[in-house]
C-alpha cells in the first residue's frame, strides 16, 4: 500500500528496477498524483521539489506513465487505486482537472468520497483494499470497490 507522493515514488522504483516486479502481487495506490496534483499546478516546478515531479504535464510523469499510459501498471500484478474522485473533498485533487488524476489505466479504480489522509485510515476503505490484496495473493481477481 502506498499513499500520496509515495504512490509515484513506488511506481518509479518499479519502473527503474523492473526485476522487483517479479515478486509483486498487488499494488494499492491511495490518492497518488499519477497525473498531477492541484497542489502543484502547471509551471510550479522549481518552487517545491516534489512539484518538479508531480505537477500535471511534467516530463517526469510522462516518463513514469509511459507512452499512451502503457507503464501505469505492471501485469501480472494487480493494481488498485483509491481516491476521492469528486474534485471537492481531497485538497490534493481539487477541481475537475484533477479529480481523476490518481486513476491508473489497467487498475481497479475505486472512488471513495473522503479526505486525502482519511482515504488511508477509514476502516471501510481499509477493508476494500485488504480484500483486494488477499484475493490477489490467492491469484483471484477482484474488481469490486465495495
Amino acid at each position: 500500500m502506498t499513499h500520496s507522493l509515495g504512490v509515484t515514488v513506488a511506481r518509479n522504483v518499479l519502473k527503474a528496477y523492473p526485476w522487483l516486479r517479479r515478486d509483486l502481487v498487488a499494488f494499492v495506490a491511495i490518492a497518488g498524483g499519477n497525473h498531477g496534483t492541484s497542489l502543484c499546478p502547471p509551471n510550479s516546478e522549481g518552487r517545491l521539489m516534489s512539484c518538479d515531479e508531480v505537477a500535471k504535464g511534467t516530463e517526469w510523469l510522462e516518463r513514469l506513465n509511459g507512452p499512451n499510459s502503457d507503464d501505469e501498471v505492471y501485469q501480472p500484478a494487480r493494481f488498485m487505486t483509491i481516491y476521492d474522485g469528486t474534485g471537492t473533498n481531497d485538497v490534493a485533487y481539487l477541481g475537475p482537472d484533477y479529480a481523476k488524476s490518481p486513476a491508473l489505466r489497467g487498475a481497479v479504480n475505486c472512488e471513495k468520497q473522503d479526505q486525502h489522509n482519511d482515504l488511508r485510515i477509514n476502516p471501510a476503505i481499509i477493508n476494500v483494499y485488504r480484500k483486494f490484496v488477499e484475493l490477489a495473493e490467492r491469484r483471484k481477481t477482484d474488481t469490486d470497490c465495495r
